[in-house]
């Protein structure tokens, strides 16, 4: 078992011959008559003594305590006083000893064969989302964790989830990715995720194990004014997203990319940005309507010049 600090004990015996009859002041005070402490007695002292005294604890303070009193009338309370104080000064003699053999805190790590064991406490109302449709969520992390996932009501609000396996990092992901299902996502918090699907609006991001997010092509880039979402981002791209609504009614959540940078911020797809713009400046040319105009009139100028060779000719063949 893991110990944050040493902790020792002391045994402190009473040898005593106390008055039979209180001589105080009417304050409770008695005459203590002759007396003497014995710190860590041995069988016999404890055998004729009239106190078995035993105190540990570390250097903080007392963590246990257990008395034997052969006394009829018991151990006046200034006596109790002053043993603990003894056993104070003896438990630290000892921890001094303890503390230059033994360092600690220790924390030993389980044997590679150890099972591992971890819980997830959630509110029961979100059961259902880690039992899936007749379980299969349940068995699917089971099965892709190779763990066992044991369900327990610890009150009418709140049940927990034990997770048990042979592997520390199974062990680890298994309640990850029961905590992913469970949990709400707030508005504000900042999460990591892996693009799903691209569309001409924006983007899908699966922020959670089953929870997915949409990123406007808006809320991507300070700098995609005139690009199209996807131009940008591929499937499969992780990104750092920002909660930055979330719809009570269907639980859809929105996300932003850029509400993570500042407008100065140098953009990692700013490169690819630039990239796009410059490849649908070189390419073609929608012309302004100045060029268009020229063009047509040029157009209606040859056509009227082939049209009238062509009737000059037919006259001369006449």
């Amino acid at each position: 078992v893991p110990l944050l600090a040493p902790v020792a004990g002391v045994s402190v015996g009473l040898m005593s011959r106390l008055a039979e009859q209180s001589t105080g002041t009417g304050e409770g005070e008695a005459d203590l008559g002759q007396y003497t402490l014995l710190t860590d007695i041995l069988g016999l002292e404890d055998h004729y003594g009239d106190m078995d005294f035993k105190v540990a604890g570390t250097r903080d303070g007392v963590t246990a305590v257990q008395l034997d009193v052969k006394l009829a009338g018991g151990v006046p309370l200034p006596i109790l006083f002053e043993a603990i104080d003894q056993a104070t000064v003896a438990r630290g003699e000892i921890l001094d000893t303890v503390e230059e053999t033994v360092a600690l805190p220790q924390w030993p790590s389980p044997k590679p064969h150890a099972p591992r064991v971890a819980a997830v406490q959630f509110p029961r109302s979100r059961l259902p989302l880690l039992q899936g449709s007749g379980g299969v969520t349940k068995w699917e992390i089971e099965h892709e964790f190779s763990c066992a996932l044991d369900v327990t009501p610890v009150s009418a609000e709140d049940v927990k989830v034990t997770v048990f396996s042979e592997s520390a990092e199974q062990c680890a992901a298994a309640a990850r990715a029961v905590q992913e299902l469970v949990c709400d996502i707030e508005l504000g918090v900042e999460l990591v995720g892996t693009v799903k699907e691209v569309r001409d609006f924006g983007v899908i991001v699966e922020v959670l194990r089953g929870r997915d997010g949409l990123l406007h092509m808006s809320e991507i880039s300070h700098l995609t004014s005139g690009v199209e979402a996807p131009q940008m981002l591929d499937i499969g791209q992780v990104l750092k997203v920002k909660c930055v609504g979330v719809d009570t009614l269907s639980g859809s959540v929105k996300l932003s990319r850029k509400a993570l940078l500042g407008k100065d911020q140098r953009d990692p797809l700013e490169a690819k940005l630039a990239a796009l713009r410059s490849k649908m400046g070189t390419g073609s040319k929608t012309p302004s309507l100045g060029e268009g105009s020229r063009g047509t009139q040029q157009q209606g100028q040859r056509s009227k010049r082939s049209h009238a060779r062509g009737s000059g000719g037919g006259g001369g063949g006449g």
